[in-house]
């Protein structure tokens, strides 16, 4: 790592101390790419890791949806029952 990449680097941190949005460290990493910067000192530069940078957030929730209907079972009779949950 040269003289430069560690003031620039240094220089970045004091900045993102502060709370700055995903977005414009990634673009502020696409920039210094750009530069010539390496990557990884881009992504430490920036204090975002190469999957946040990758993989961008969907907006969605990950997993199974959730169920409509809960099934009730009397231990006593083994009546099943089912209940929709928005009742």
């Amino acid at each position: 790592m040269s003289l430069e990449e560690k003031d620039l680097e240094s220089r970045l941190k004091h900045v993102f101390l502060k709370k700055v949005s995903r977005t414009e460290k990634e673009a502020l990493v696409r920039q210094y790419m750009g530069l010539g910067v390496r990557t990884d000192n881009c992504f430490s530069a920036a204090l975002l890791s190469e999957h946040q940078f990758y993989y961008p957030l969907s907006g969605q929730r990950v997993g199974r949806q959730g169920r409509t209907r809960t099934r009730w079972k009397d231990m006593a009779t083994s009546y099943v029952k089912e209940v929709n949950n928005k009742e």
